[in-house]
């Protein structure tokens, strides 16, 4: 009996010490991570009302429905949602969107998945207005079921359609009609 309880005590030790280290730890991304926003980030974020109303720098909520009605007000757009402080061979600085919007005469929309490492992508200083998903309206914080909703929903699917693979990030639209999935800004 007297040599289980230094065992048990120093495994209790151990666990103790393991579940102080980890409450410290920060998990960005398995919610929508508003609440890891500070006060001055908070501010940046807004409901969506109108495309006459944007501003540069600041962050619009909005839901498929929403984007698919901006969508149909032009004749060809680019729709990239993007995770903040991706550094995968499929995400590109900001610019290189708007430049590539631009020469291609498509209307962009930059679409935030969530908010976690937002400075990252503030801190781009692009021309453009952002706009996140609206995960209240989706009813849920967790970010790949409103995700999966929300990209479901704008390209007409079923809203519980789960990919196979992943397709891409990059949608093109004719009016609202979607048109091509592109995993990059080159057709690959």
């Amino acid at each position: 009996m007297r040599k289980t309880q230094p065992v048990l005590l120093r495994s209790l030790c151990a666990l103790l010490t393991m579940l102080s280290c980890t409450s410290c730890i920060t998990i960005i991304g398995l919610t929508d991570d508003y609440n890891k926003l500070t006060d001055e980030q908070k501010l940046l974020i807004h409901e969506f009302e109108n495309e006459a109303s944007l501003r540069n720098g600041n962050v619009y909520l909005i839901n498929a429905d929403e984007l698919k009605q901006e969508l149909s007000k032009h004749e060809k757009s680019m729709v990239y949602c993007f995770t903040n402080g991706c550094s995968s061979e499929y995400c590109e600085p900001m610019n290189n969107y708007i430049d590539y919007a631009t020469q291609n005469g498509y209307k962009l929309f930059l679409v935030m998945n969530g908010f976690g490492n937002i400075s990252s992508t503030l801190n781009q200083s692009a021309a453009t207005p952002y706009y996140a998903i609206d995960s209240e309206f989706y009813k849920t914080k967790f970010r790949s079921k409103y995700f999966r909703m929300f990209r479901n929903e704008l390209l007409n699917r079923d809203r519980n359609y789960k990919e196979s693979q992943y397709e891409g990030s990059i949608y093109l639209f004719e009016g609202s009609k979607w048109v091509e999935t592109r995993r990059s800004l080159s057709k690959k």
